[in-house]
């Protein structure tokens, strides 16, 4: 092994992927004990022809199972702290967080805040986790977030106005369960936006400066897949071998990212979605292409290399095989343009309601591990000067 070879760990639940896998569920909860606490969204339990066979599994085996229905979008320090006393309260063996990112980063937290003293808000500002939480199994409803596979909920503070994350390893998923059946009721929006996250969570963690040989397998893989079938998904929800295909490419985003961070995308995301109330997967994919141009333009040779082979496998093309690695990246970025357009989405932040007066608000509250694994160095100047382009 070469002297320069980069050293790293890796971190991930137990893993279970396959169609119907819902049905497995209760028996997985079952090894953690026979009391839980289940939280989900009024979609899943309104609109989901699984959802009354799996309670029904539940009642068959026996668990006394309490449902949390949440009818809010993004989770808040106060969400979190209400349920968190309920829950040390009850004494439950197991938390299970059924739904999209923001209903797993809810549960997530509640399980892991469970056996800690402390408010959200405190573990939100950097206090330590220092006892396990109770076991918490992760099963998404959309293919994007990659919650359901990273050790930090992402929170919102309602008082301060900040977004900003409850971390530690402490937090993980004992399980997380993948089944592309849940996924097909998402509706295209929802199809759209959380695929531009695990786009962009892939392509981020592909260049961080933080990421290593093994998560860079896991990001070239996840970009190929995702691009061959998001729009697929988009176009038609019911394709069942799309859903499978972005489900799993969302996985392998979310192992790499969770292990080799992001970029500045998500660093403007969080600010961005604190002040306006945008899906954060919407604002991933509209900025990404406009982050790649200036990570691009920062003359970094190993980003240019990757980004080329991002524009490579985009394009699937013998003719452009002798086209320069500067050529390619940029038909990279392009494609993300043209398939933004293509799913009816605007292309620049001025489409999402964002204003010039806004840059300076973003741009303070812009930092955090993400904008120190960005592959190109940053300054409040040169950020300013990318969101004005991005305008």
């Amino acid at each position: 092994m070469s002297g320069d070879f980069k050293p790293f760990q890796f971190r991930s639940p137990r893993i279970v992927f396959k169609r119907n896998a819902w049905k497995d569920i209760p028996n997985i909860c079952e090894e953690f004990g026979k009391r839980g606490l289940l939280i989900t969204g009024a979609h899943l339990k309104e609109k989901s022809s699984t959802y009354p066979g799996l309670m029904a599994e539940f009642e068959a085996k026996k668990l006394a199972v309490r449902e949390s229905i949440r009818k809010g979008s993004e989770p808040t320090v106060g969400e979190v702290e209400l349920v968190t006393i309920a829950v040390r309260q009850q004494k439950y063996d197991w938390v299970l967080g059924i739904g999209g990112g923001s209903t797993i980063d809810l549960a997530k937290a509640v399980a892991g805040l469970a056996r800690n003293e402390g408010s959200a808000a405190m573990y939100q500002e950097g206090k330590d986790l220092v006892n396990d939480g109770i076991p918490f199994i992760a099963v998404p409803t959309t293919a994007g977030t990659g919650s359901e596979l990273t050790n930090n909920a992402v929170l919102i503070n309602e008082q301060k106005r900040v977004k900003l994350s409850i971390r530690g390893d402490k937090m993980m998923a004992r399980v997380a369960v993948f089944d592309p059946v849940l996924t097909v009721s998402m509706t295209p929006e929802v199809t759209a936006h959380t695929g531009l996250d695990a786009l962009t969570q892939a392509i981020e963690s592909y260049v961080s400066k933080a990421s290593n040989p093994f998560t860079d397998l896991l990001a070239e893989r996840a970009i190929g897949i995702i691009w061959d079938w998001l729009y697929k998904a988009w176009k038609d929800g019911s394709d069942i071998d799309a859903r499978e295909q972005m489900l799993f490419g969302n996985l392998l985003s979310a192992l790499s990212f969770s292990n080799a961070k992001l970029g500045a995308v998500h660093g403007f995301a969080h600010p961005i979605g604190a002040i306006h109330a945008i899906h954060h997967g919407l604002i991933c994919g509209v900025l990404l292409p406009h982050v790649m141009k200036f990570n691009l333009a920062g003359n970094i040779p190993e980003v240019t290399r990757k980004f080329a082979v991002i524009g490579a496998m985009m394009k699937k093309d013998a003719a452009y095989a002798n086209l320069s690695d500067g050529d390619l990246a940029n038909i990279a970025i392009e494609n993300i343009f043209t398939l933004l357009s293509m799913m009816g989405l605007p292309t620049r932040l001025s489409g999402l309601g964002l204003k010039k007066a806004d840059i300076p608000a973003i741009v303070n509250d812009t930092k955090g591990t993400s904008l120190l694994n960005n592959p190109r160095d940053t300054t409040k100047e040169l950020l300013t000067q990318l969101l004005t382009d991005a305008l």
